[in-house]
């Protein structure tokens, strides 16, 4: 199958050791070509000689990025069959022609927590979260415990349901799935009121 009947699939945030960079090595393996994103090249820099993928540079916070990236891809391919949007922004595409499934991941093994803790650890020490720091830490690394689904099986059951002729227009998956699922449709007070319970806040 030549580069140009493979579907061609743009994922967000593939930094290496996340639930994008399981995605796209999961869409590559099934024969798809990956267009692997991420604010850094170097983040996404193991997958950047092998020809299933195609990495790109792309902060969704930025207009000007999204466009540029975007044009790249329809420019080097022609089309985009499928977006993952692991990054966190929400894009509208249906106005484009492009089915969107939300997906509600619950906890997946990944590198989300090192990042947050990390990000924090570099923030300057403001006494107004001071008193919240324990919360802030166990808050990001609330998903990554030993139960947590990996990354790798959650790549491959989402994969598994996006390349159906008919996929579901909402997915929801990973170790406490139901619980986030019934959280994402909660009135956000709700959610607050249980999120601080949570974590004693």
């Amino acid at each position: 199958m030549g580069v140009y009947e493979k579907l061609v699939v743009v994922i967000t945030g593939c930094s290496t050791g996340g639930i994008g960079h399981a995605l796209a090595r999961e869409f590559a393996a099934r024969g798809c070509l990956v267009v692997a994103t991420a604010r850094s090249l170097a983040s996404v820099s193991d997958l950047h000689d092998d020809p299933r993928f195609f990495t790109h540079e792309l902060d969704v916070s930025s207009d000007d990025s999204v466009r540029h990236a975007l044009s790249t891809v329809l420019e080097r391919f022609g089309r985009v069959d499928i977006v993952v949007n692991n990054a966190g922004v929400q894009l509208e595409l249906r106005p484009l022609g492009i089915d969107v499934i939300n997906v509600v991941p619950g906890a997946v093994k990944s590198n989300i927590g090192n990042s947050a803790l990390a990000s924090y650890n570099r923030m300057p020490e403001w006494k107004l979260y001071k008193r919240f720091g324990e919360a802030i830490r166990a808050r990001a690394a609330y998903s990554q415990t030993s139960k947590s689904t990996p990354s790798e099986e959650f790549a491959k059951k989402t994969v598994d349901a996006v390349l159906k002729e008919n996929p579901p227009a909402w997915l929801s998956l990973g170790h406490k799935a139901m619980i986030m699922a019934i959280l994402y449709h909660m009135p956000l007070f709700i959610r607050d009121f249980l999120i601080r319970r949570e974590f004693k806040c």
